[in-house]
């Protein structure tokens, strides 16, 4: 499957959401996450051959709900980060399933930077529930393929838990919060102070990074079961005589 449409898909409606086209930045979030869903189908109905080894002034947050999407907006952003600085840095390649649990952040992420350019709304909020479950549906499905004892796992870990682990764990905590979200007034949500608008632009910036790595790792075609090479960036070298 084609796993960086999802992530084209996000920074379209992301950059769109910046510039205010909220309508469209919300079709471009439906589109992303009807991609994850058909995605995660694929791959729940085959077989993966996957080996076991501030300073902020009160003005900056006008209310508590802001004050929350912003958190939670950095949160995402903080999970995304660490998940990419992994691949770089040591060189771990994400198998399809952890390109799909990071494809539920950044729907999460997506609905959150609605919330904070556009203003909160229910939809919003629904978008960014259905990402969250959709995400927890994959990492637990990774977490069961590795259930059974002698199975060390697919990749490295961090504090005794592997990554699908803590994602499993992270989407529960940004679904609560979500409920959290919901029950406070949100009046003043959208925000334009200089801490939004670095959180909102460095999310994007990530995001876009993410597609350019699973276009370098996959290619435009599906990418490996268990990845060990850039085959996307080996096609290029080829095609450019590099």
């Amino acid at each position: 499957m084609y796993m960086f449409l999802p992530f084209l898909t996000a920074f379209i409606g992301l950059v769109l959401v910046w510039f205010q086209k909220r309508v469209a930045g919300l079709l471009m979030l439906a589109v992303t996450v009807l991609t994850l869903m058909v995605w995660f189908r694929f791959h729940a109905t085959s077989h993966l051959n996957i080996s076991l080894w501030f300073i902020v002034s009160k003005q900056s947050f006008p209310s508590l709900a802001a004050l929350g999407n912003q958190l939670s907006l950095l949160a995402v952003f903080g999970t995304l980060s660490y998940a990419f600085f992994d691949q770089l840095y040591f060189g771990e390649l994400p198998c399809p399933l952890c390109l799909m649990q990071r494809i539920g952040f950044v729907i999460i992420g997506f609905a959150l930077v609605l919330n904070i350019r556009c203003g909160a709304h229910s939809a919003h909020y629904g978008w960014g529930i259905i990402g969250g479950l959709v995400g927890m549906m994959v990492s637990l499905r990774q977490v069961l393929i590795h259930i059974l004892p002698g199975d060390k796992g697919f990749g490295s870990t961090f504090l005794e838990l592997h990554f699908y682990t803590w994602a499993f764990v992270g989407y529960l905590g940004l679904l609560a919060g979500f409920a959290i979200l919901l029950m406070l007034p949100n009046r003043e949500v959208r925000s334009r102070s200089w801490f939004a608008n670095a959180l909102v632009i460095a999310f994007i910036l990530l995001v876009f990074g993410n597609l350019v790595s699973t276009l370098l790792e996959c290619g435009i075609g599906p990418c490996a079961d268990d990845p060990v090479r850039y085959d996307g960036l080996l096609w290029l070298r080829s095609r450019l005589g590099i």
